[in-house]
């Protein structure tokens, strides 16, 4: 069983539908910082490294959600959140071994579904959803996130294939994909985890700041949305 999201014009989230939101948050956050932080019930903090602000909100089951966002469209700001990830990836190989992480991982380039499926297995990555890109029949980018509910019988193929409307009246009927390029989902902090996606050239960022923004808030079950620039990189060729 799987469900999927599609969105074919999104801006840059590995959650689809919270693109709305986290569009106006983030733009309230450059353009008008006071702004951001009486945004709705959502309150904006800066991180301690200064390379990502969070908003905390509060749903109606009292979990608390928290959305981290930098800026996508700054390279040296990505450049900054992806060295700010690495060198705590390396701590927390040194004072959390054995925790697990949510995370979202960011690939250099989209990944076919054999390729993807080895490195997932290799590095005991347990995915939530996984993100393919592609372009519409008229040329538009788009992505589409599909979400597995029992991992033990999941197709990726198929459920690739799904995740794409069999409509053709949908802006997304006949697109062409590229392959997956984000997959979010838990991790071990451990040598053959964390530490072999660290290594792995595929990969473009192993996202490790949910481990710090639950640390922040006081609350390990926090519900964390990680961001990534993966809308506006190269699909064609590796990013590094």
């Amino acid at each position: 069983m799987f469900k999927s999201v599609r969105f074919p014009y999104a801006p840059p989230t590995t959650i689809a539908t919270s693109v709305l939101i986290i569009g106006i948050a983030i733009c309230a956050w450059f353009f008008s910082p006071s702004l951001a932080h009486v945004l709705s019930d959502r309150l904006t903090y800066d991180a301690p490294s200064g390379a990502y602000q969070y908003s905390t909100r509060h749903s109606d089951n009292a979990v608390t959600q928290i959305q981290v966002m930098f800026d996508l469209n700054d390279a040296v700001a990505i450049k900054h959140y992806r060295q700010v990830n690495q060198a705590r990836a390396k701590e927390l190989l040194k004072s959390a071994k054995g925790e697990s992480l949510w995370t979202t991982l960011t690939f250099t380039k989209p990944l076919l579904h054999r390729e993807l499926r080895s490195l997932l297995e290799n590095a005991g990555v347990k995915p939530v959803s996984y993100t393919q890109v592609g372009w519409t029949k008229t040329g538009e980018r788009m992505g589409s996130t599909f979400f597995a509910n029992d991992e033990s019988n999941f197709d990726l193929e198929k459920a690739a294939k799904a995740a794409i409307s069999a409509d053709p009246e949908a802006p997304d009927h006949g697109a062409r994909m590229a392959g997956v390029m984000l997959v979010d989902g838990y991790i071990t902090i451990s040598d053959e985890s964390l530490g072999q996606l660290l290594k792995d050239n595929r990969v473009y960022n192993v996202d490790t700041t949910a481990h710090e923004v639950k640390s922040l808030a006081n609350d390990s079950k926090v519900i964390v949305h990680l961001s990534t620039p993966f809308w506006d990189m190269n699909w064609d060729e590796e990013t590094q």
